[in-house]
C-alpha cells in the first residue's frame, strides 16, 4: 500500500510531539493540566489528524473514500492548516516557551503542513464533495471549539488564545477574531473541495493514498 510506512511514521511523530508537548507543560498539574492541554484547538486537532493518518494507513480506500472519514479527514485538514496558518502569523513569538523546540515545530508546523500536502497529493476519490454538506459538516468542529472556549472560559476567566480573551482584546475584538475565523475556515473549506473537484475532472479519479 502506497505511503503506508510513511503515515505510520507521521503519525509516530505527531504522537510524540502531542506527549512531549503533555510533559512539558501540563503533566504536573494534574487533572487542571489535562483539561487545559485538551482546552487547545492545536492539541485537539493534531490529536485528531494522527487519527486521520492511521486511518488512511490502515483501512481500505472504500473506508477512507466513505463520507464520514472523509468528513472527518476534511474538518481535521482545515483545522490543521488553520492551526499552521494562525501559528505564523499570530503565534510565532510563543516558540520561546519551548524546552524541546522540536515539539513546538511539529505541531505547529510540520504536521499541519503534512496535512495541507496530504490532502493536495491524495484528495478523496469519487464521488465529488458536495461543498454545503462540507460546510456544514466540517464546520461543527471549530463551531464547537468556540463555544466550548467561550463558556469555559467565561466560567473559569481562561482563553487558550490572547486573541479570543476578552480580557485581552474586549468583548468586540473577540468577537471579531471568532468571526473571522469563520469565514477563514469556510474558505479554507472551499479551496478543498473545490481542488478535489478539480482533480477528479482532470484525471478521472484520485491517486490512492
Amino acid at each position: 500500500r502506497r505511503c503506508f510506512m510513511v503515515r505510520l511514521v507521521l503519525a509516530a511523530l505527531g504522537t510524540a510531539g502531542l506527549i512531549g508537548l503533555y510533559f512539558e507543560f501540563y503533566a504536573g498539574r494534574g487533572l487542571a493540566g489535562f483539561f487545559e492541554y485538551a482546552s487547545y484547538f492545536t492539541n485537539l486537532s493534531n490529536a485528531g489528524y494522527v487519527i486521520v493518518l492511521l486511518g488512511l494507513a490502515l483501512l481500505p480506500r472504500a473506508k477512507t473514500d466513505a463520507p464520514g472519514f472523509v468528513a472527518f479527514r476534511g474538518a481535521i485538514t482545515v483545522a490543521m492548516v488553520a492551526t499552521g496558518a494562525g501559528y505564523a502569523v499570530l503565534l510565532s513569538d510563543t516558540a520561546s516557551y519551548f524546552h524541546n523546540p522540536w515539539v513546538n515545530y511539529v505541531i505547529h508546523a510540520i504536521m499541519p503542513a503534512v496535512a495541507l500536502v496530504d490532502w493536495l497529493a491524495f484528495p478523496p476519490g469519487p464521488p465529488r464533495i458536495v461543498f454545503r454538506d462540507a460546510a456544514c459538516r466540517w464546520l461543527i468542529y471549530p463551531a464547537v471549539f468556540a463555544v466550548y472556549t467561550a463558556v469555559r472560559g467565561a466560567l473559569i476567566s481562561w482563553y487558550p488564545y490572547f486573541f479570543i480573551d476578552p480580557g485581552e482584546v474586549g468583548v468586540r475584538g473577540a468577537l471579531l477574531a471568532t468571526a473571522t475565523m469563520g469565514v477563514g475556515f469556510t474558505a479554507l473549506a472551499a479551496g478543498l473541495v473545490r481542488y478535489q473537484h478539480w482533480r477528479i475532472r482532470t484525471s478521472g479519479s484520485t491517486p490512492s493514498p
